[in-house]
């Protein structure tokens, strides 16, 4: 076992057999596995990240969504999904894409800070089991949303995430639980 730091600040052993931190799966509690496509990045000499840039009008994007009777952001996590999924090799295709998505909490529970409030809901959309229309994206997107987007839900997570960090935090070696 090797001492290592995590970008939080927080330490925890690695073992080498095992990998380095929680898996998709188990940070989402999922008892099914699934597969889930990760990105291979080209790496630049000095390890930045390469991103993309665009513009593009605010109100077309809206028009866009408003064609597929959806909200702004429910129309967009489809549309990464869908670029995602044309970028992946062939092999790749039967992966499910995860897209995490952050959430102002703001909108659902009462707080008097400016410091950032936010919780993350995760998107998953198996295109083996979904198919690869937009518009089943669209319906398995809104779905999610709807299903996650509650203020019980949002409640549930917050209060089980600290006993969910210790528990994966022991069953790991992690001190502290971090």
């Amino acid at each position: 076992m090797k001492q290592i730091f995590n970008s939080n600040g927080g330490n925890y052993e690695k073992d080498k057999n095992k990998g380095n931190g929680l898996g998709l799966n188990e940070f989402l509690g999922d008892d099914k596995k699934r597969r889930i496509y990760r990105f291979n990045e080209h790496k630049t000499p000095d390890f930045r990240q390469l991103v993309t840039e665009g513009e593009v009008s605010v109100q077309s994007v809206k028009k866009a969504a408003k064609a597929y009777d959806t909200t702004l952001t429910v129309f967009l996590v489809p549309v990464l999904i869908a670029a995602i999924h044309s970028t992946m090799e062939p092999r790749d295709r039967k992966k499910a894409v995860s897209v995490a998505v952050p959430v102002n909490l703001r909108n659902y529970f009462e707080s008097s800070t400016t410091r950032n409030f936010f919780g993350m809901i995760h998107v998953i959309y198996d295109f083996g089991k979904h198919g690869e229309a937009f518009e089943s994206i669209i319906a398995k997107v809104s779905a999610i949303f709807k299903r996650e987007l509650t203020k019980e839900n949002l409640e549930k997570k917050i209060k089980t995430a600290p006993e969910r960090r210790q528990k994966r935090g022991n069953e790991r070696g992690r001190v502290g639980g971090v």
